[in-house]
């Protein structure tokens, strides 16, 4: 999701979410005012000549409405309220271990920043590999993340996910972690 505002004007795109990503889509909201703007462009010029091949697709449609009617009908949204602050408490207790320069989050989505000097936020060398490494060492312990950017550890979770799930997520997580660095300090040696 990636959202733009500036007072009144505000745009957000929006995607997997929409069919629980069965199908492909995605749309775009915006706010009165630029939508106005558009609208009167429009009128001006002519019709706001814009669209992709598969635009609105009516399967695509059906699973969007499904999808949100499963969110409302299943509290979807007040289930991930409930589990959210674990997985960002959780997370947190990463700050400040060894090689963790930074941790963030919002919601069910988070990140662990693996950094050689972590009070500096000072990366690994790309070449070294690092938050591959953790990667692998995470799936020996039964959990699939990614690495992004190099060294960046990207949590996003399926929103159904329990807190005892989020629980094991993070013990493997803190497994992952003491591998990593195990390794380090056996290159450094």
């Amino acid at each position: 999701m990636v959202a733009i505002g500036i007072g009144v004007l505000a745009a957000v795109t929006v995607a997997k979410m929409l069919t629980a990503a069965y199908v492909p889509m995605s749309a775009l909201y915006v706010s009165d005012a630029i939508y106005q703007v558009v609208a009167d462009a429009s009128a001006e010029v002519g019709s706001f000549g814009h669209g992709y091949t598969y635009s609105g697709h009516p399967l695509a449609c059906a699973v969007a409405l499904e999808t949100l009617r499963i969110y409302d009908s299943d509290d979807i949204i007040g289930h991930v309220r409930r589990v959210a602050p674990r997985l960002q408490q959780g997370l947190r207790r990463f700050e400040g271990h060894e090689i963790v320069g930074h941790v963030r989050g919002l919601g069910l989505i988070g990140a662990i920043e693996l950094a050689e000097d972590p009070a500096q936020r000072k990366p690994f060398d790309p070449n070294r590999g690092v938050g591959a490494y953790f990667v692998r060492r995470a799936q020996e312990h039964g959990l699939i993340t990614r690495s992004l950017s190099g060294d960046v550890i990207a949590f996003s979770p399926p929103l159904i996910i329990n807190e005892a799930e989020i629980d094991a997520m993070l013990e493997r997580t803190e497994r992952a972690l003491a591998d990593t660095l195990a390794w380090l300090k056996s290159a450094a040696a």
